[in-house]
């Protein structure tokens, strides 16, 4: 994998990095730490006590399966409206921040009625999810316009390993909050836990909105006119299949059908292990809790490492070596009886998760014009959490159906190889830095002499293009952010 910073050390691209750069690579060590202290631990284990008593073990993890279902599903149709606005509007980072504010006040209120009911904690869950998904997506549609081309699959993974530190720090203070209560996940216990992660996830918003810049609002000029934002709001479908269609898109539809389909079984495998181990398999609350803190400190490993890896290999046959260790985490969560499967599983899915999040973020920016990102990224969060929501559905229905859900498992691999199979459709010259925009992959220019007319940017760098005299048309080649140059990023 050719690059201009090949032959540069990862300490030397770490001290390159700028200030408005560690805010975004900084804002995943905050989310990610929230999310690790409430959706990934704290939640689901106050959830399963809410519910004993009136609901035995396989309805509960059904349950917390349809609670999964129901956030994607209210996520989902919020996404293209969100990121459409976003696009034209240029509000990335306030969005990004009310998504952070409605995580963490559903987290509250999930953590405060957990006492009275587990129907009122299904609803306090369900807006922290889709308060979390939303920050998320908008935070990832800053990528393109923050790094240059070269560095995106580097950077997302040491964002990836910073967000794993983040996860850590908030699993420790998770396990100190419990050990002053002598280790009783009670809602008091919560709340506490809430309210630390939550003053954690706002102090990284704060330093990300205030330094990260916001690039400017994309014009959508129809019939000579550029209407205003509202009126092009509700057509968000219609301009996401304009910008998707024809074939310099081909790779990224490719891309995220195959996003979608390992998405639907990674993310069951991902999002449901943990219900699934405190109420089917037995295991204690503190090995879940433990096992987590495990996951979070070899994550930071696992993202540098793939940060090492993408630096000398195709990211190409990286992300289908990872997809084939979901496949193994798959099958020991179909099998698995005793705490140290799931410490081996945990560990597992250090490596799997920080690699996909990584690389997939960062394969898709590459796939897709940064003036449309947020679009783009909007339509991979609408239609992925479409797609998304049918594997915990899937879930909650083989467990309350069975009375197991580890037949839900064995469906999930079954999802990741179709997504590996749609992968291996996608030319290997779409992930090289030194070919065309990978979005240009599937241009076919007709005969013609190409004229070579670059011309020098306003800092001094060369700007590369290529002038086909048949056609008139341009094709841009340049690995620097369009906003650099002053121009509007490829059409």
């Amino acid at each position: 994998m050719s690059s201009e910073y090949g032959d540069k050390g990862l300490l030397d691209l770490i001290k390159r990095q700028t200030v408005g750069q560690w805010s975004w690579i900084a804002y995943d060590a905050g989310s990610f730490g929230f999310s690790s202290a409430t959706l990934h631990t704290l939640l689901p284990v106050l959830f399963k006590h809410a519910a004993t008593g009136s609901l035995q073990s396989h309805e509960i993890a059904a349950a917390w399966g349809y609670q999964s279902t129901a956030a994607q599903v209210s996520t989902c149709f919020m996404a293209p409206f969100v990121g459409s606005y976003a696009d034209m509007a240029a509000r990335r980072k306030l969005l990004t921040g009310l998504g952070a504010v409605l995580a963490l006040c559903g987290a509250m209120f999930a953590s405060v009625v957990s006492q009275y009911s587990w129907q009122w904690m299904f609803v306090g869950t369900v807006l922290t999810s889709v308060g979390y998904g939303w920050a998320i997506t908008m935070c990832n549609s800053l990528l393109p316009f923050v790094f240059a081309r070269e560095e995106l699959h580097t950077a997302s993974c040491l964002s990836c390993a910073i967000s794993n530190v983040g996860g850590a720090s908030m699993i420790v203070m998770l396990l100190l909050v419990l050990g002053m209560n002598k280790n009783a996940v009670t809602h008091e216990t919560a709340l506490w836990a809430v309210s630390l992660s939550g003053m954690w996830f706002l102090c990284f918003n704060a330093f990300f909105y205030n330094n990260t810049e916001e690039p400017p609002p994309r014009e959508v000029v129809t019939n000579g006119t550029a209407p205003s934002w509202p009126s092009s709001l509700f057509g968000p479908c219609t301009s996401v299949m304009e910008t998707l269609s024809g074939d310099r898109m081909a790779n990224t539809r490719r891309f995220l059908l195959s996003s979608f389909l390992v998405s639907e079984g990674a993310g069951t495998v991902m999002h449901m292990s943990g219900i699934y181990a405190v109420t089917m398999c037995g295991i204690s609350h503190s090995t879940l809790f433990w096992a987590t803190l495990g996951n979070r400190v070899a994550g930071v490993f696992c993202g540098l490492g793939w940060m090492v890896l993408v630096r000398n290999f195709s990211v190409r046959y990286i992300a289908i070596a990872i997809n084939c260790m979901v496949i193994a985490a798959a099958c020991i969560c179909a099998t698995m009886d005793e705490a140290w499967e799931y410490w081996m599983l945990s560990l597992l899915l250090a490596a799997t998760g920080t690699g996909n999040f990584s690389l997939g973020r960062s394969i898709l920016t590459v796939l897709t014009p940064s003036d449309k990102s947020a679009e783009v990224f909007g339509f991979n969060a609408f239609a992925g959490q479409i797609c998304g929501m049918l594997g915990p559905l899937m879930f909650a229905g083989v467990t309350q159906w069975t009375g197991s859900p580890r037949y839900s498992f064995v469906l999930s691999g079954v999802f990741i190889v179709l997504g590996i199979c749609v992968f291996l459709t996608i030319p290997q010259s779409a992930f090289d830095d030194d070919s065309d925009m990978a979005i240009l992959d599937e241009v076919k220019p007709l005969k013609s002499t190409p004229v070579d007319c670059s011309h020098t940017g306003p800092d001094g760098d060369v700007v590369k293009k290529q002038r086909s005299e048949l056609k008139g048309a341009c094709c841009v080649r340049t690995p620097y952010r369009w906003s650099q140059h002053g121009l509007p990023g490829p059409q």
